[in-house]
């Protein structure tokens, strides 16, 4: 995940007192920071913007838009989490010893798609000629704006067919 967070009343287009830090998937669901940070002093309260997945180059400077993508080969569980987008977002948090939770929201669509064989067909023996699904037509870019969590635009010569994940099932 990559996190953002700014002293409450900023918005992530000015200044960041967190930009872009990395955090790991460590126990349960506990996110770890790739290095430590702390809480300004005094009675600030900060807000936070979160993503996934993260991307080092994150977004630059005096703007709120990220460039994201769906893997084109979702058919191994890495790629299909990395097209897996979600952001999550809370705001005015006081510096505690208690731990932020961030809640977060998936953002892109999700199709399922089920073969089942016809009347008088074996599920197995449509399984043993390996069925193959691509979708044709999908645009595979998109530009979102993280503050105020809206799609901004789709990136133009982005469309692709996508190899879809799958998990084959037999008859029980």
């Amino acid at each position: 995940m990559g996190l953002f967070a700014m002293l409450t009343n900023n918005s992530l287009d000015q200044q960041r007192y967190i930009n872009n830090l990395r955090l790991a998937c460590g126990e349960g669901s506990t996110l770890t920071p790739q290095k430590e940070v702390f809480y300004p002093e005094g009675d600030a309260t900060l807000d936070f913007i979160s993503y996934y997945p993260y991307q080092a180059e994150g977004i630059s400077q005096g703007s709120t838009l990220l460039n994201i993508a769906v893997q084109t080969n979702q058919s191994n569980s890495q790629n299909y989490a990395l097209s897996n987008f979600m952001t999550a977002n809370i705001e005015e948090v006081r510096n505690s010893k208690e731990t932020v939770e961030l809640e977060y929201k998936h953002r892109l669509a999700k199709i399922n798609i089920v073969l089942a064989p016809e009347k008088g067909e074996n599920v197995n023996d449509m399984l043993k000629v390996n069925p193959r699904i691509v979708t044709t037509g999908f645009k595979t870019q998109v530009i979102y704006d993280l503050q105020s969590g809206e799609l901004s635009g789709l990136v133009e010569d982005s469309e692709a067919d996508i190899i879809p994940f799958r998990k084959m099932e037999g008859a029980r």
